[in-house]
């Protein structure tokens, strides 16, 4: 809703930053800093309790949680080392992001340097164990994610040249199973 603000400082030469969050309506930072390091993305819990955020390291990007008011040395791991056995490296950027309505938290990860392999996972946010579900999987091709009240959404070319609006069932990311919900873009 606008009225939190996730930012990062950087404090001379390389990538570096510390992560602060502005209370917009307040008009000032909240305590919460965390230290110097490399991050790429932060998402505001739905309930606004903390924030999701990814941090780039050399053994690869890790998502983490920071609950308002503690300690970052105590921030919960979400995600980052494997998913479904399969590694994730230093190569790997992953991006957090939770959905316009609330119910979802997306990891997108964009697997190495040239490939076009882009896996998207999410994890529902009112589910008590808040597995991390495939959306895609090991899929060459470029995705975008989004949602519309409680349904997500796949803008792909994927299978489809024309790049339709398709609707992923979770739990079984394969495009032969996605409903085309949207017209056929002519581009």
């Amino acid at each position: 809703d606008g009225s939190l603000l996730v930012y990062g400082l950087g404090e001379g030469k390389g990538d570096d930053r510390t992560v602060h969050v502005f209370d917009v309506n307040a008009g000032h930072d909240l305590p919460d800093v965390l230290p110097p390091a490399r991050y790429h993305t932060a998402s505001i819990a739905p309930d606004k309790k903390g924030f999701y955020y990814s941090k780039v390291a050399p053994a690869g990007t890790r998502i983490f949680f920071h609950p308002f008011g503690a300690d970052p040395a105590t921030d919960k791991y979400v995600f980052g080392e494997t998913y479904n056995y399969e590694p994730l490296g230093p190569k790997d950027l992953i991006s957090t992001k939770v959905t316009e309505n609330g119910e979802y938290l997306l990891l997108s990860v964009r697997r190495g340097g040239e490939t076009k392999r882009v896996d998207v996972y999410s994890q529902e946010q009112d589910e008590p164990d808040q597995r991390v579900r495939p959306i895609i999987h090991a899929m060459n091709d470029d995705f975008v994610v989004i949602n519309h009240e409680k349904d997500l959404f796949v803008l792909t070319a994927h299978a489809h040249p024309s790049k339709p609006l398709t609707n992923p069932f979770i739990d079984h990311p394969t495009p032969e199973q996605w409903q085309v919900n949207g017209p056929e873009n002519e581009q």
